[in-house]
Order: structure tokens, then C-alpha cells, then sequence
């Protein structure tokens, strides 16, 4: 590193050498004299390179960093730099400060973005949205019940851990469900977030078309059975702790006319 830097010492000086005889000039009373300019003080590419011959380099003799300290060095000048902008541009920011207002009873949809701390990485992008059913624009029964066949699995009855709904919000909205939207496929957040908001809205539009309501298929929640079997939680887990009995047999199951009359 010392053999290198004086490397590039000597050839700037060689070549600000060159610069000052080329251009030098001096006044003296009204004429003015400028000496002929030389391309052979110019320094050859063979000479630079026979400068930085790898055989030539001198052994490093602890004159300078090591590439670690380099590294420490470059991290402190940009602690240096966040410090700078703290103190200077942070200030400035004060002129765009806005009140915070709730949102207001009415709306419950909530949208979730991660963010690293300035850091590049791909989950920033993603966008997710959550909305209870029951606090949608849907007319009427028969368009919840649409709804939450054109959602599918992303329909559930609980509500998300990471909605950000408290446990006071979730008495009075976990009527219906909630219903979970995501996106990751755009370049940015921005769009991502436009894509689920456009398919929310379709989905309302499509529920609230009385044309066909779809009343004769059940809702399918296979993917909350699903998912209570993986967890190891719901009804599903409670039964396997013990061995059924006539109690647990369906009473729908049962005949509605006696045994007598239907033997007779």
C-alpha cells in the first residue's frame, strides 16, 4: 500500500510538473512570454506501467491500515454523514409536520407493510390488507354469503394476529369473518397495495350482483380445518383427547319417527 501510494505521489508530480512548463508564464512589463510546450515530459504508459509491476511493490511495513481498518474507517464516515443530516435536514422537516387523526368508526380496513430501517430487502414490497366482512358494503345476507365464497381461503373466522385489530374492535367486528388480501408480484409497495385494493372491490361488486346468489353451496372452510389440525387447536384437537361416545352422536343422524313405527 506505502509502495503504491508513493507510486501515484510521483507520478502526479510528475505530471504537475509537466503542466507548470507547459503553461507557465510570467509578466514582465507589457510582454508576455509563454514557454513552448514539450510532449515528451508526458509520462509514457509503458513507464506507468512498469511503475505498478507487482515484483516491484515494496513489502508492507505497518505505514498504513489494513483493509478491517479501511472498512471501520468507511463505516464511521457514513455514521458521520447520518449525524450530518440529523443536525441539518432533520430541522427543515419540521414545515410537513401533520396532526395525527384516527381513522374514523367507519373504517376498518387496515393495510401492513415491513420495513428493515432503510435496509434493501424483497418483503418490502409486499402489501397485505385486512378487513372484517361485516363492516363491507354488502346489501344484504345473501351477498356475505357470496362474498365469502368468492374469497375462499383467504376468508376466515377468526381475525389475523397480525391485523392490528385490539380485543375491543374484535367483539363487535368478528361477526362475519375476516377476509385477507396480499400482494408481492409489483415492483413497488405503491402498486401492490392498488392491486388488493382493485380485487376488494371487485369482490364487493361481484357479491352485491343479486343475478346469482349462490345460496345452495355451503361455504367451504377446509383451510381453517386445515390449519386447526397443523396448530393442534379448535374442535377438531379438543375431541381426539378422549374416545367418542353415544353423547357426540349427531342428533340430526337420529330416525325422526319411532322404532315401533317403523317396523310396523
Amino acid at each position: 500500500m506505502a509502495s503504491l501510494t508513493a507510486v501515484l505521489r510521483r507520478a502526479n508530480g510528475q505530471l504537475a510538473r509537466t503542466s507548470i512548463s507547459s503553461s507557465s508564464a510570467w509578466v514582465a512589463g507589457s510582454s508576455v512570454q509563454r514557454r513552448s510546450f514539450r510532449s515528451n515530459d508526458l509520462p509514457t504508459f509503458k513507464s506507468l506501467q512498469d511503475e505498478f509491476e507487482l515484483e516491484d511493490i515494496e513489502e508492507y511495513a505497518g505505514d498504513d491500515a489494513t483493509g478491517l481498518g479501511h472498512l471501520i474507517l468507511r463505516q464511521q464516515r457514513e455514521y458521520l454523514n447520518l449525524f450530518r443530516k440529523i443536525e441539518l435536514e432533520v430541522p427543515q422537516l419540521k414545515a410537513f409536520r401533520q396532526p395525527f387523526v384516527p381513522p374514523p368508526s367507519d373504517k376498518y380496513l387496515t393495510q401492513r407493510q415491513l420495513w428493515y430501517g432503510g435496509e434493501q430487502h424483497p418483503a418490502e414490497k409486499k402489501a397485505v390488507i385486512v378487513v372484517p366482512v361485516s363492516k363491507l358494503p354488502l346489501t344484504q345476507p345473501s351477498a356475505i354469503h357470496k362474498f365469502k365464497l368468492i374469497a375462499g381461503t383467504r376468508w376466515t373466522r377468526d381475525c389475523p394476529k397480525d391485523a392490528g385489530f385490539s380485543s375491543q374492535e374484535l367483539e363487535s367486528l368478528g361477526e362475519h369473518g375476516f377476509v385477507k388480501i396480499s400482494c408481492e408480484d409489483m415492483t413497488e409497495h405503491g402498486l401492490n397495495l392498488k392491486w388488493c385494493s382493485d380485487v376488494l372491490d371487485r369482490m364487493v361488486t361481484e357479491s352485491n350482483d343479486a343475478t346469482d346468489s349462490f345460496s345452495d353451496i355451503p361455504i367451504d372452510d377446509r383451510h381453517i380445518r386445515s390449519r386447526d389440525r397443523k396448530q393442534r387447536t379448535g374442535k377438531l384437537h379438543a375431541r381426539r383427547a378422549k374416545r367418542p361416545t353415544l353423547g357426540d352422536f349427531p342428533k340430526e343422524w337420529l330416525p325422526k319417527e319411532s322404532p315401533s313405527s317403523v317396523v310396523a
